[in-house]
């Protein structure tokens, strides 16, 4: 994550770092430049910076005129932060607006799930941070409780019985940095090495708790999806 590359890159400046999850390198400041990254850090990024835009987009297209959505995260965690501005600012732009909302710290879950009942949150948008899939069953069955759609970062959420997922494919961000470990072991220098992007973004649809949940899936889900679970 953002929060443990920092720490690590706070730690030492001559141990090399190979991270995988962090959302902007950049503008956490871990490298001043993708292509080059300088010092002892380089890595791999899923950029949900960049993607966080599209989930917006795929949650209007799910529910048409949206006006309020909730993005749940590690609001700890600075990189998720960054990520959340994108959403915010895409929101923005489409007429809807997004409340960030914690789903890490103790008692934070159980908070999160009260403030979009009480608000009324059309939809919800669920961070690829690893903090949260720990608790991937209950967010999983609280959406399809509220017959609420939800987007998710990660593939374990459909596979658990949410409804879509889009986003890097995070088997191929480890093969990634593993490569990184042992060219560095070999003898490159991380300062060499650019940070990567995902090599492939996927979607993966649930149709079975499309329908039962009552939500008809638009064509242009349909037809952009990866992988359909049925």
């Amino acid at each position: 994550s953002t929060t443990g590359a920092l720490a690590a890159k706070g730690a030492t400046t001559t141990i090399p770092i190979v991270f995988i999850g962090p959302a902007d390198p950049v503008g956490s400041g871990l490298v001043k430049n993708l292509g080059r990254p300088d010092g002892n850090v380089t890595g791999v990024s899923p950029m949900q910076a960049e993607i966080g835009a599209k989930w917006i987009e795929l949650l209007r297209d799910l529910v048409p005129g949206l006006r309020r959505a909730a993005y749940l995260t590690d609001a700890g965690n600075p990189g998720e932060l960054l990520v959340a501005d994108q959403i915010r600012t895409r929101a923005s732009a489409l007429g809807a607006s997004v409340q960030v909302l914690d789903g890490v710290q103790a008692g934070a879950l159980d908070r999160a799930f009260a403030t979009i009942t009480a608000e009324r949150h059309e939809g919800l948008i669920v961070a690829l941070t690893p903090a949260l899939l720990a608790h991937r069953d209950r967010i999983v069955g609280f959406a399809a409780d509220g017959r609420r759609p939800a987007v998710y970062a990660r593939r374990e959420y459909p596979d658990a019985g949410g409804l879509l997922s889009y986003g890097a494919d995070t088997s191929a961000l480890y093969r990634q940095a593993a490569d990184y470990v042992l060219r560095i072991a070999q003898g490159a220098k991380p300062a060499d090495l650019p940070v990567q992007r995902p090599t492939s973004v996927v979607m993966v649809v649930n149709q079975r708790v499309a329908r039962a949940q009552g939500i008809k899936l638009p064509s242009s889900i349909l037809v952009a999806a990866t992988e359909m679970i049925e």
